[in-house]
This record gives structure tokens, sequence and C-alpha cells, in this order.
């Protein structure tokens, strides 16, 4: 194309040929209209991708609440892990991570348990309920729960820390019900999942809690039993009201942080905690 379009430019008059100028840029606009005129009409066939294909085949390929878990042991992963954590935006008290594991086979005999949603969709009763249903049902379900404190917390940051639950949990399900690694994956709520240790595969979900039944049942796990640890700690930090806001930052929370201070189980290195310090 150089010799066609090429402008001869005398670099020492600084002058340019105007007219051959005109004809390139004419003969440009010429060949790019052709090339989009011979597209439109199959002459120069291209490859497309339709996104609008890609995520109806999307949805096709995850139907119903068992579809994830049904998938994967279509692949041959016949334990599949949920995992959900509770705590992780709180400023006071532990990270708690539950891992979940449906070990009805085949699965098509197995039948979801009516209202299991994200555990912070669903009133206290209900999550109490499906909770005493999983851990009474120990034929159906494999499940363990981590905890890491405040003190781990602020020695290497939220992430790592509820990364580090994440994989204990993980890896104390799979080690308490010796599920051969091969045949094992692990799901994980959110954006990012664990690096583990032993050798099988963990993948993040985003809204793994309201789409994957593992990831909903551990999320329910993960919130009861934090609560009812934060249930027991406000008996004895009773002036904080940890059983009603259970760490979280409410007003009546960053109120009573303020009036008396942050006690053993706060997080020194949130915001909230942090500014409370600096103002003594």
């Amino acid at each position: 194309l150089v010799p066609i379009f090429g402008c001869q430019f005398d670099t020492m008059k600084k002058t340019v040929s105007r007219r051959r100028l005109v004809l390139s840029i004419f003969a440009c606009a010429f060949i790019t209209s052709s090339v989009l005129i011979g597209e439109c009409h199959g002459f120069f066939p291209t490859r497309r991708v339709v996104p609008s294909m890609m995520a109806s085949k999307k949805k096709q390929k995850f139907k119903g609440p068992m579809a994830a878990e049904a998938g994967l042991r279509d692949r041959g992963f016949r334990y599949v892990i949920g995992s959900d954590e509770s705590g992780r935006g709180c400023i006071a008290g532990p990270v708690v991570a539950a891992s979940c594991c449906i070990l009805t086979d085949p699965l098509s005999e197995y039948t979801p348990l009516p209202g299991v949603d994200d555990s912070k969709l669903l009133e206290k009763d209900e999550r109490d309920r499906i909770f005493e249903h999983i851990i009474s049902h120990p034929e159906t379900y494999a499940y363990s729960v981590a905890e890491v404190s405040n003190t781990h917390i602020d020695e290497v940051n939220i992430l790592k820390a509820t990364m580090d639950c994440f994989r204990i949990c993980i890896e104390d399900l799979a080690k308490q019900e010796n599920f051969p690694l091969e045949e094992t994956y692990s799901i994980v709520d959110g954006k990012k999942a664990p690096k583990l240790e032993m050798k099988f595969t963990s993948r993040p979900w985003v809204r793994g809690d309201a789409e994957v039944h593992t990831i909903a049942l551990a999320s329910i796990i993960a919130k009861v039993t934090r609560d009812r640890i934060m249930t027991e700690l406000d008996g004895v930090y009773p002036e904080y009201s940890f059983g009603i806001h259970k760490g979280y930052p409410s007003r009546d929370h960053i109120v009573a942080l303020h009036t008396h201070g942050p006690c053993a189980i706060h997080r020194q290195s949130t915001k909230p905690v942090k500014s409370r310090q600096e103002i003594q």
C-alpha cells in the first residue's frame, strides 16, 4: 500500500505534494467502504461472537438449584464442597467460614431443602430450622466450621484472614470425610478463593450464596454459628450489645464504641476503631 498511497515529502524544502495527499485520502476511503460493504454481503466472511448467544448457553448450562453440583458430578467430581463466610464486614469478633457437601448419591435422589437461600435474606427462625436439619442428617450433609480471631485479622488483614479461614474449613472437611482428592471440587462464594495445600481445585463464584445450593447451605451454617458466638460474647461485654448487631458497624455499635472505647474483641485495624483510638 505504501507505493500506492505514499506521499513524497521533501524534507529539505518542507513541501508536500497536495495532489498525491488528496488522492491517497480518497483511495483509503474507497477501500475502507468496499471492505465494509463486502462484509455486509458476505464477500469477506469474518468470525463473530454473539454475546446474546453466549449468555443463552450459559443460562441453559445452569438451571435449577442443584445445577452447578450436577454439572460438576457429570465431570467426575463426586464431592462438591460449597463454602461461605460470615462476619467479614464486622468491626468486632471473629470471621467464621463454613463448608458443606451433599453426600447423596446419585444426586437425583436429593431433594433441595425448601427456603434455602443466601442466609442474609432469611429470618432467624428460618436459618435456625435449616441449620438444625443439616446437623441432624449426617448421612446427607457433611460440613465443617472454622473461625479466625480478631487478633489474626489485625495481624494479616481481613482478606488474608478470610482466605485462611476458608482454607482451614475446606481442608478440614476433606480430611474428616476422607474425600478422594481427584473427585473433590471446592466452590467459594465471592471473587476470590483460597489457595489450598491439598491438591484439589478451589474456585470462586460471585453470588454463589444465591446461585449454588451447597454454598447457600454453608452460608446458613456460618451465619448461625457466628451469631451464636456473638450472642455469647454479649454476656461478656453487655455494654456493646453484640447480641443485637453481631459486631457490624451499626449506629448503636459506633455510639457504644465512642462511649466505652474498644474492647478485647474489637478489630483494631478497622477504621471506626482506629478513629476512636486517635481521639483518645
